[in-house]
């Protein structure tokens, strides 16, 4: 079984986990590190990401998506 440990997500995306009715129904506890980026994420929104997938820091960087992508891809 694999598990990921690493969420790559824009804020949009991000939005909608937080939105998503079902999202206490699936196992989200392998999840270690989220790396956002193309757009600043809000507070309230970063506030709700850490609640749901229970990680103490959030990396935020702006117009950083295909870079973080490309760092954790890079040995592949």
């Amino acid at each position: 079984i694999f598990k990921g440990e690493h969420l790559v997500v824009v804020p949009a995306m991000a939005a909608r986990l937080v939105k998503y009715p079902q999202r206490y129904k699936y196992n989200l506890s392998s999840v270690r590190a989220i790396h956002s980026g193309a757009a600043p994420l809000g507070v309230g929104l970063e506030t709700q990401l850490k609640e749901l997938f229970r990680v103490n820091y959030i990396a935020n960087g702006k117009l950083m998506t295909r870079l973080l992508i490309f760092v954790y891809f890079e040995d592949i």
